[in-house]
């Protein structure tokens, strides 16, 4: 067999490890394996989306060094061509939702320009006009990006391609060429940051929902482990979370363990409302919250229900929106409202506090929902997640069973949907065999060597980055 592979080399995780694990396995397989690099020819990027040199650099040398680990007679390696679309005529988009839908010769380009476009400047309704240099950059490189991987598919004829992520601008571009010329298209990511274990995604993107209830679904039931064990190993990731030891939830970490905000009457059911940032959810419309646009305007029309004067609603603000200013984060700001007390991303209250305290918790997707199940408070989701079908999770379909709901709780007996999702979270994909994680996400070695250049230069390099060059 013949497979193709391209991966790029974040600071933030082990993605070009996973990517090396791939194409190892592969050779080890008697397989011939084609790996197209960059060598910083394309406009703009998901890891440099400026086109600093000293980035485009860093990323370089930690996948020339993975790859010399590997060299083989069967392995190929092949620069990406020089990518230009220049004659492409970038449109002056209405909003976030045009920029989703546009297409460039029947390809939807649309889904992951957006995405990245969202994820760098951290805003879910981003004003284009202020980023029209990004965004055009973007649309370029997002056709050039296609393109090339169409030839590449073309003339080297592979049966199988790998790319990282699928989300964003030219992964996707990547992605999606590889599908429309036929191949079988497996995308890799890891788990989290600090994981030991890496996964490949088949028949979609881990950004659509039936892909990831499928993979959560055959982790539990192909599993050679007995029942009991995948429970305690759910147990454990449940625990490592309340108890700040998952580098995932790293920003919990400024919580004060058993924390909780003032104010909160004892005599009162307290609500909890745990809300997501909208960075990656947002581009794709299967994602949306049913029946509003934004998780703000399902908030508004929840405190306008008729509600008994015991029910106190807490929101809890995501930490990952601390310090950021916008759309979200001004909609949120102007939540007001007598029943409701809102607790800013900042704050020091604890989470897992809170949720003990908590009648009954309402997520719009964040994993707490699912966590709720397992730590026994009643769980109601009003977004969408991979877990919504999982015992436990209640899922109004109106104003009526919303109320019903919060009113009237019931704390799920069943909790083998909090274990499924537990022990996916644990023993998912495959393990690492020769990547092993550093202190930070990004600084692991592969084979014994690291991925990332000495340390002067390392130092050198994020100096000038800072520096703008």
């Amino acid at each position: 067999m013949r497979v193709m592979a391209y991966s790029q080399n974040p600071p933030h995780g082990p993605h070009l490890a996973a990517m090396l694990e791939v194409i190892h396995d592969h050779l080890a397989a008697g397989d011939e394996v084609v790996v197209l690099v960059c060598h910083g020819a394309h406009e703009t990027c998901w890891l440099n989306p400026d086109h600093r040199r000293s980035r485009c650099l860093a990323c370089r040398f930690g996948t020339r060094t993975g790859l010399r680990q590997l060299t083989h007679p069967r392995l190929r390696i092949v620069r990406l061509p020089d990518q230009s679309a220049q004659e492409v005529t970038v449109p002056h988009f209405a909003d976030i939702v045009a920029l989703k839908h546009w297409t460039w010769e029947g390809v939807p380009h649309g889904v992951g320009i957006a995405s990245s476009l969202i994820s760098e400047v951290r805003d879910p309704v981003p004003d284009l006009g202020r980023h029209r240099g990004l965004v055009a950059r973007l649309v370029r490189t997002s056709v050039a990006f296609h393109r090339t991987i169409t030839r590449a598919c073309r003339e080297l004829r592979p049966q199988r391609f790998y790319v990282q992520n699928g989300r964003v601008c030219e992964l996707r571009a990547a992605y999606l060429a590889a599908r429309q010329a036929g191949m079988e298209v497996c995308v890799v990511a890891d788990i989290s940051p600090g994981s030991d274990r890496y996964i490949i995604f088949t028949g979609g993107t881990p950004h659509e929902l039936a892909v990831m209830k499928r993979a959560i679904d055959t982790t539990w039931e192909e599993s050679p482990l007995p029942a009991a064990e995948r429970r305690a190993l759910a147990h454990e990731v449940w625990a490592a979370f309340r108890e700040h030891r998952n580098p995932l939830w790293a920003y919990a970490n400024k919580q004060q363990s058993g924390h909780l905000p003032a104010g909160l009457d004892p005599a009162r059911r307290v609500v909890t409302i745990f809300n997501s940032s909208e960075d990656e959810m947002v581009a794709f419309d299967e994602l949306r919250i049913p029946g509003h646009g934004s998780q703000e305007a399902a908030i508004r029309h929840l405190l306008a229900l008729s509600w008994p004067d015991d029910v106190r609603f807490v929101l809890r603000i995501h930490p990952n929106l601390a310090g950021l200013d916008n759309a979200q984060t001004r909609a949120l700001a102007g939540l007001a409202d007598a029943r409701l007390l809102v607790i800013a991303a900042s704050d020091a209250a604890d989470t897992y506090a809170l949720l003990d305290r908590s009648h009954a918790v309402i997520t719009f997707g964040s994993t707490l929902g699912i966590e709720a199940v397992h730590w026994g408070r009643p769980s109601i989701l009003l977004g969408r997640a991979p877990y919504e079908d999982l015992p436990g999770v209640v899922r109004p379909a109106d104003d009526r069973a919303l109320l019903d709901a919060v009113l009237r709780p019931a704390i799920a007996d069943d909790r083998s949907g909090a274990d499924r999702y537990g022990y996916f979270l644990a023993r998912a994909g495959r393990e690492f065999v020769h990547y092993r994680p550093g202190k930070y996400p990004g600084r692991g070695t592969w084979s014994g060597h690291r991925l990332w250049p000495p340390r002067f230069f390392d130092t050198l390099l994020s100096v000038a980055y800072r520096f703008g060059l």
